[in-house]
């Protein structure tokens, strides 16, 4: 029996059926957790925002079945790639040939595609995907599904604009976004990084771009008080939180942390909550616990996805910086990055606050974030 008689028809004749929108979002997922926290966080606000909608994540994130996601929401898990230390993609758990992965992957996104026939897709940071993942995907829709809508979305501060800009040339995204996008949705405010400007967007692009300001941090789902009675925190003792991200290659700062510690945190009325991340080596991770067993106050989780409440009880957090790490705190700090320096210099420089290093307390973020109303009065300008 033929294959094809197995397809989904993708003549074009596919309409949205009354009330429904069927959204699809493609995570970048090859280093940390950052990538997978923000499209999860638009993808729960458009589910509340938006009657009818179903949404389906494409991520090879290993940690994406943690996460709690409301219903209508679900999730295609694609097999792992990682970042070696010289930043080249690398197969994570399979014993099989990068190009093999890759092949599977992309196989599985496209056959995603034909079967749930997206109203809207968004791809979060690669216009192609990684390792061009996205590609046959994106022809499918253009020829098959020329009404769906295929918009990309971006943090304000991608790298250094040299770096980014000659990324963007070498793998040719200015022309790929013209070809196959509706728009670009940077999250970021343009009065403190106008990526149209700093990345050199052609005239084309520029029409494409919305500002959709900053995302909000989730509200803690405890109470400050509850985590700290768990912590076992009483009211004259300090809590540091230390996390890392996804971890992989957080082990430094936990390990200087520990070692820092060491006869200090009685004295001192510290208890400390480390997160190593899902991402930090087996071998690692076991060291970081031996380490902290010789410690007093010391608590060592893995992962948690109530970040925030662990932040909000916190009363000092030593963070590696990653976004989303800095999204929770709603502090200021650096891991050397110019993603992440770069983004501090320009809000300290539009008188937000200072830049400071390493560990300190949480200071708020005093920018006004409006980043669902924006998120909602796009998918009103695109008709949904």
């Amino acid at each position: 029996m033929s294959m094809h008689l197995f397809e989904p028809e993708l003549d074009g004749s596919h309409r949205r059926t009354e009330g429904m929108l069927r959204l699809m979002v493609y995570s970048h997922d090859s280093f940390g957790l950052g990538n997978i926290r923000r499209m999860l966080a638009i993808c729960e606000h458009l589910h509340a925002s938006i009657r009818g909608v179903s949404i389906l994540v494409i991520s090879g994130s290993p940690m994406l079945h943690t996460f709690r996601v409301s219903p209508g929401i679900d999730y295609i898990k694609l097999p792992c790639l990682r970042r070696t230390e010289d930043g080249d993609l690398d197969v994570r758990f399979l014993d099989l040939d990068l190009s093999e992965i890759v092949r599977l992957r992309r196989e599985l996104i496209l056959s995603a595609v034909q079967s749930f026939r997206p109203d809207v897709v968004l791809v979060d940071k690669m216009p192609d995907g990684l390792a061009g993942e996205l590609r046959p995907s994106l022809r499918r829709l253009k020829s098959k599904l020329p009404e769906s809508k295929v918009l990309l979305v971006l943090r304000d501060i991608l790298d250094s604009r040299q770096r980014t800009t000659q990324t963007w040339r070498e793998r040719r995204y200015y022309d790929i976004v013209q070809s196959y996008f509706s728009g670009i949705l940077v999250m970021g405010n343009a009065d403190l990084f106008d990526v149209r400007t700093e990345y050199q967007f052609p005239d084309a692009l520029r029409d494409k771009v919305w500002f959709c300001g900053y995302l909000a941090k989730n509200e803690p789902c405890r109470p400050c008080a509850e985590v700290r009675e768990e912590l076992g925190v009483s009211s004259d003792e300090n809590l540091v939180l230390v996390t890392t991200g996804g971890g992989e290659d957080g082990c430094q700062l936990l390990e200087n942390y520990l070692c820092g510690l060491e006869g200090r945190a009685a004295e001192r009325k510290i208890k400390s909550l480390i997160v190593t991340g899902p991402d930090l080596p087996a071998a690692k991770t076991q060291m970081i616990r031996r380490l902290a067993q010789t410690q007093s106050g010391v608590r060592v989780l893995d992962f948690t996805d109530d970040m925030q409440s662990y932040t909000n009880a916190a009363d000092v957090i030593v963070s590696m910086s990653r976004r989303a790490a800095t999204r929770h705190a709603d502090t200021y700090r650096t891991d050397g990055t110019e993603s992440s320096c770069g983004r501090r210099c320009r809000r300290t420089g539009a008188g937000v606050g200072p830049v400071t290093y390493a560990t300190e307390t949480k200071d708020r973020l005093p920018l006004k974030n409006n980043t669902k109303l924006r998120m909602r009065a796009l998918m009103k300008h695109l008709g949904y």
